[in-house]
């Protein structure tokens, strides 16, 4: 059992929003059986909570009992919570959909690489070394430019910039004005 969670025969339940933090983590993380566990464990201290009936519903479909899911769904639609009755009805609503039938040239097979794995233990005498890594040397330092003609002409053309863009929003707000 997580450590973030304390063992369902305590007498002293934590809040209920610490549980659905570690459930919602250990869902993310897609440790579904031991989620499954946490839910019944808190579902033992707050028997009432939507959102647990939510979480346990959602990893009951990702467990691939989506029949299930859907029966513990369809009687969360009559629930007084509104939001928690809306997304009942809308994971119902999604997990009775027709699965579509897609066809072969839209999926792609991935290779199982665990084979690799031991094939590159058994080639690793035949294998090239590893190329030795360079030493970088250090850029070079950067130009700074001694010549005082040269800045004194990149500031002037700074300055016709920038008094070019004043005049161009002003110009654009008397246009605007105008309209």
């Amino acid at each position: 059992m997580n450590a973030d969670l304390p063992s369902p025969s305590l007498p002293d339940p934590r809040p209920l929003s610490d549980y659905l933090l570690a459930i919602q983590s250990g869902f993310e993380r897609g440790s579904y059986r031991e989620v499954l566990t946490w839910v019944e464990a808190a579902l033992r201290h707050y028997p009432q909570s939507g959102s647990l009936r939510l979480w346990q519903a959602l990893t009951i479909e990702a467990l691939g009992q989506t029949t299930q899911a859907i029966e513990l769904m369809q009687m969360l639609v009559h629930h007084p919570d509104p939001e928690i009755a809306q997304q009942a009805k809308y994971l119902v609503y999604i997990w009775k959909a027709p699965r579509l039938q897609r066809p072969p040239a839209w999926l792609s097979e991935i290779p199982d690489l665990s084979q690799l794995a031991d094939s590159a233990v058994t080639l690793g005498s035949r294998l090239p070394p590893l190329p030795q890594q360079r030493s970088r040397t250090t850029p070079p330092p950067p130009v700074v430019n001694s010549d005082p003609a040269l800045s004194e002409q990149s500031d002037r053309t700074m300055i016709w910039m920038w008094l070019a863009v004043v005049a161009s929003v002003i110009g654009l707000g008397w246009l605007l004005a105008m309209i």
